[in-house]
């Protein structure tokens, strides 16, 4: 049996074309747009909601804000509850910015979902994840994966009917040592991933993993870094 060790490409947060962010979207599971919601400028990505290797354990939309006090994210899935059910695992690379990469870029052993997934170009220092819309989902430090530790006031909600969660925060905890200062031209890098159990691989990803340049939801055969 094939074991696939997904590498993952990012989207740059950074002042994103078209955004004029400043908003704070209610944290109560639905992603939609309206005045006391997203801003149409907040969509950030739009993925194939048909390009998972399991059919309906898709990514679809993914949107991102912030203001002066909290870090915002939506995402948009394609899988309703039930059954066996998926995970839904966000990766966020706090200090993009950086010339060297700082956080963790393998998951294989991590004791906060465990997966075959691996970066190239980003080391994630925030995850959060949570199981099948059956309960709100968890945020961790995770620059050393196997030693996670919970993000203090985070705020997360999910609505299993509309296939969707959010998450709220705070910059004192994405950057707990800056005084409640986000340092100038600071950059996020951020990967949302569905997953099967523990020690599984990536049944989508958005962005699409480098390992599936045809958008097929399956590892390329002719990759050569695919170990048999």
């Amino acid at each position: 049996m094939r074991r696939y060790a997904f590498v993952l490409f990012a989207i740059l947060v950074a002042g994103y074309a078209g955004a004029t962010t400043y908003n704070s979207p209610q944290i109560d599971g639905t992603v939609s747009v309206g005045p006391s919601d997203w801003d149409e400028d907040e969509f950030l990505l739009d993925d194939a909601n048909d390009d998972s290797r399991y059919h309906e354990a898709d990514i679809d939309d993914i949107y991102v804000t912030w203001d002066s006090t909290n870090f915002y994210i939506g995402v948009k899935t394609n899988l309703a509850p039930g059954g066996y059910g998926n995970g839904y695992v966000v990766f966020i690379d706090t200090d993009a910015h950086l010339a060297s990469i700082t956080g963790a870029t393998d998951f294989t052993n991590a004791n906060f979902y465990p997966r075959h997934i691996t970066f190239s170009g980003m080391g994630a220092d925030l995850v959060i994840g949570g199981w099948s819309f059956q309960s709100p989902f968890d945020v961790r430090y995770c620059s050393d994966p196997t030693r996670t530790q919970r993000v203090p006031a985070f705020v997360s909600n999910f609505n299993p009917g509309m296939r969707s969660f959010e998450v709220m925060i705070p910059w004192a905890s994405i950057y707990p040592d800056a005084e409640n200062v986000v340092a100038e031209g600071a950059s996020l890098k951020i990967v949302v991933v569905s997953v099967g159990g523990d020690n599984s691989g990536a049944y989508d990803a958005a962005p699409n993993s480098s390992h599936d340049a045809d958008g097929d939801g399956i590892p390329d055969e002719s990759d050569p870094d695919l170990a048999p």
